[in-house]
């Protein structure tokens, strides 16, 4: 406001200007962008002021926002012809619309004036954490909790999946937890959280923010997986049947021999001694879609084997003294050599290699 005097005026803040060279001035709100802002961003705001006949050059402008947050300028940049440019910036911390007046102070030249006001809206977006999600495994109970954030938001914050499918068997609640057990393995599972804060309308509420997520579920170790040889010892030539217990999933179950080669032959999961020694078998139940491959190891000892009936004959049977008697085998197995013994009567005889000689008179028992 401008009083008047007699021979001067006066302005609301007491400042002295001559009646007759003071010029009216008009204040104009020219910028206040971005618009709408956002919260925590700064706003640069622009002001023209332009005096009735001549640019205003001096004084000092501030820019007030109805919900309190100011800034001024006393360093106008050159306007053109007799308006004056002036610019300062706002920082806005609360989200909603307020209005933004301005107003210049004047000098002894121009009189004070004030700006028509200009609404300002300010917005938030919300920041979804955590920026990324620990991958899982399959079978195995997964727990974690997204949070959301944001400079003016209003808590609480709802949570939803509005992209892509969360990993089977998880589920994520309204409060932002991601719980349940995985029920399938896979690389990877895609999906987009959105977080929504409770800001009402007349704030331009509801503020919401999304965050892209990528989970794999990992492929889980079996059960311990045991492998068995029935029976575990067995003679040579003789078999033994192979099999397991544990595991889990579908795979199907193999075996290999990985020692004791020599002493054995494998023929899917019949196994058959060929030599005499320990055979060590590895059973493989395979990997399927959620678990990993499990192995076991299992020996089988292989012992020498009885041989067929082993038929000891003299010919002749009788023999006058100094008589000889040739000793034979039949029957028997294998490539073992042929060896005899007088275990009875070796006074009544003698033997070198199968050839006995009647020494005496009486009986020779030879083995």
């Amino acid at each position: 406001m401008i009083v008047h005097g007699g021979c001067c005026n006066f302005d609301d803040h007491g400042v002295y200007y001559p009646y007759d060279t003071a010029q009216y001035t008009t204040t104009t709100i020219t910028v206040d962008l971005p618009d709408p802002s956002m919260a925590g961003a700064a706003v640069a705001i622009e002001v023209s002021v332009t005096g009735a006949t001549t640019e205003p050059s001096a004084g000092m402008v501030t820019v007030a926002a109805s919900t309190g947050e100011s800034c001024s300028d006393i360093t106008p940049s050159a306007g053109s012809g007799n308006t004056a440019l002036y610019s300062c910036s706002i920082t806005f911390n609360t989200t909603g619309t307020r209005d933004l007046t301005a107003e210049y102070d004047g000098t002894a030249d121009h009189q004070p004036s004030s700006s028509a006001a200009e609404p300002h809206a300010v917005i938030t977006t919300l920041t979804v954490d955590p920026a990324t999600l620990a991958d899982g495994t399959f079978g195995t109970p997964y727990a974690t909790t997204i949070s959301a954030a944001g400079l003016g938001s209003i808590p609480p914050y709802s949570f939803a999946v509005t992209a892509g499918m969360l990993p089977p068997g998880l589920m994520l609640a309204g409060d932002g937890s991601l719980t349940g057990t995985p029920s399938a393995a896979g690389v990877p599972f895609d999906f987009t959280v959105t977080a929504t804060d409770s800001s009402g309308a007349g704030v331009g509420g509801p503020f919401s923010g999304t965050r892209a997520y990528s989970m794999i579920i990992a492929m889980a170790d079996q059960a311990p997986l045991t492998a068995t040889a029935t029976p575990s010892t067995i003679p040579f030539d003789g078999m033994s049947t192979l099999s397991t217990v544990g595991g889990s999933g579908t795979g199907a179950v193999t075996y290999v021999v990985v020692a004791g080669g020599s002493f054995c032959s494998l023929v899917g999961s019949t196994l058959t001694g060929t030599g005499v020694g320990i055979c060590t078998v590895t059973a493989t139940k395979a990997a399927d879609s959620n678990y990993n491959a499990a192995t076991a190891t299992v020996d089988v000892e292989v012992t020498p084997a009885d041989q067929a009936a082993l038929t000891a004959a003299a010919i002749p049977s009788t023999i006058p003294f100094a008589g000889m008697s040739t000793l034979s085998t039949v029957g028997g197995s294998g490539t073992g050599a042929v060896s005899y013994f007088i275990t009875a009567g070796g006074s009544f005889c003698s033997l070198v290699g199968n050839m006995l000689t009647g020494t005496g008179v009486g009986t020779c028992t030879v083995t």
